[in-house]
């Protein structure tokens, strides 16, 4: 069979869409949400940090309160950044492995596919070519909070060999791990000190119920506390920044009142704008989903909410590296 045949015979089970549509991925992305100024931004930001600092940029998604939507967020942020061509690591300090267990069952997926194209004689490097044309990929590394160290994240980002190092930590309380005690930002066990330490921003989830902004308010307030500390003097390894996010936000929801009245009380670096709760956000960055949130006909304004918040990401990386 010759290499033409082989390559017009994929069966439909295996591919699910066009081949001409996986070789344009980045490029109809980018085009189709007029993303060349934020691209631009990214690669100018990443550079700044490259050559400024001698390191990746590195953003972390911290809450000790589970359902914050923090693996979600660290998901579609990552996947928006990687669907613009740059190359995206993540490492999950979470016991739950939320956030790698859908990066690695994506590999799967592909690991799949190649088996099952193997099986009909089809060339595996045209398989390969394709699932990743199609879909950018996350490298992903799980490590346990004891082993999770500010010089080993430190000496990863300075290899340089990614845009962006995103890190998902533990959404529960850990022994001593958001005291926020400057004494340990040198220790192990303590995911989220040592993700603030390193990152140039740490971001924080929250709900907008009654009891997710008192557990975020008392999450945030030492962290502020921690990094201004940091920087007055002169230990930060960068220009730290912070920013609350919030989730699971509805036009009619009960937590809105609320939220309004933390946000004008509460004296916080805010996004601009709250994610909407959406099952659709939740079915696309599940186990059980191995495509991805941007690679099919997910609503578009999910697209829009988190290609917005990368804008806001990378606007406090760039004030983080620059001298």
């Amino acid at each position: 069979m010759s290499n033409t045949n082989e390559v017009v015979s994929y069966n439909p089970q295996v591919f699910s869409l066009k081949k001409h549509i996986a070789e344009l991925f980045t490029p109809n992305f980018i085009e189709s949400y007029d993303l060349g100024d934020l691209k631009e931004k990214i690669e100018k930001v990443t550079a700044a940090s490259k050559t400024n600092f001698n390191r990746t940029p590195i953003i972390s998604f911290c809450s000790e309160k589970g359902g914050s939507g923090k693996t979600t967020s660290a998901l579609c942020v990552m996947q928006a950044v990687a669907n613009m061509g740059f190359n995206v690591l993540l490492i999950d300090v979470d016991p739950t492995r939320g956030s790698s267990d859908v990066v690695n069952a994506r590999k799967a997926l592909i690991n799949a596919e190649i088996a099952s194209a193997e099986e009909q004689g089809i060339p595996v490097e045209n398989v390969l070519e394709y699932k990743f044309k199609l879909e950018p990929t996350i490298e992903a590394l799980t490590v346990v909070p004891d082993n999770f160290s500010a010089s080993w994240v430190l000496e990863l980002a300075e290899k340089k060999e990614y845009d962006l190092i995103v890190i998902d930590t533990p959404g529960v309380k850990n022994n001593d791990a958001a005291n926020f005690d400057p004494r340990l930002i040198t220790k192990t066990g303590n995911p989220h000190i040592t993700a603030s330490y390193v990152s140039n921003l740490t971001i924080i989830p929250t709900g907008t119920s009654n009891i997710d902004l008192v557990k975020m308010i008392a999450f945030t307030q030492p962290l502020m506390a921690f990094l201004g500390a940091l920087n007055y003097s002169n230990q930060s390894v960068v220009n730290n920044q912070y920013r609350v996010l919030a989730n699971r936000v509805e036009k009619q929801g009960s937590g809105l009142k609320e939220l309004a009245q933390a946000k004008e009380e509460v004296l916080f670096n805010w996004f601009t704008n709250g994610i909407r709760r959406s099952e659709k956000i939740t079915a696309n960055t599940s186990t059980k989903h191995t495509g991805t949130v941007f690679s099919n006909n997910t609503a578009k304004q999910i697209n829009i909410a988190f290609l917005e918040l990368v804008d806001e990401i990378y606007s406090d990386i760039q004030n983080s590296v620059e001298k």
